[in-house]
């Protein structure tokens, strides 16, 4: 039974990963049901470790994609069963391939709610769903996200970040 207890755990940590991409940045993310190169998550600057800063990534095929750069784009989120909407800023795209485009998306600092929601749910599922352009580049398609680990991944990730 403990033996059962540290594989869950195990397997529930290897959710998440934990990196630096940048001098004096920290960034903890799970990947995508659906799609591997979608990702969510938080990244966590240097100077400001109590901060969670969004952190998503979703595909296109939109070849007019890099055009919505710049813009705030609305978020449709379910988490477990509460629905609600957040605002993030497409901040980059790059080309995967020819018709695969990534979307990076950040600019939204974790309130303490949305935190808490993330602590004690188990599955979020993100859509894109506004500006009707940001829509249409999405196909309404959206992603499911396993939330399994997070609080430990964040607990990791701000230790990472004040160390």
């Amino acid at each position: 039974l403990i033996g059962g207890s540290m594989s869950q755990a195990s397997a529930q940590q290897e959710l998440w990963e934990i990196t630096r991409p940048s001098s004096g940045s920290v960034r903890y993310v799970t990947h995508g049901s659906r799609v591997h190169t979608h990702e969510f998550g938080f990244a966590k600057q240097k100077g400001r470790c109590d901060a969670d800063d969004l952190w998503l990534t979703l595909s296109s095929t939109d070849a007019q994609l890099a055009s919505l750069r710049g813009l705030k784009i609305r978020l449709l989120v379910r988490l477990d069963d509460t629905r609600f909407e957040m605002s993030a800023d497409l901040r980059a795209t790059r080309s995967l391939a020819p018709q695969f485009k990534i979307a990076v998306f950040t600019g939204l600092i974790a309130d303490r709610q949305l935190l808490d929601h993330l602590d004690k749910g188990r599955k979020m599922t993100i859509a894109v769903g506004g500006p009707p352009k940001a829509e249409q580049a999405f196909g309404g398609s959206n992603e499911a996200f396993d939330l399994a680990g997070f609080t430990e991944a964040r607990r990791q990730a701000e230790a990472a970040c004040n160390g």
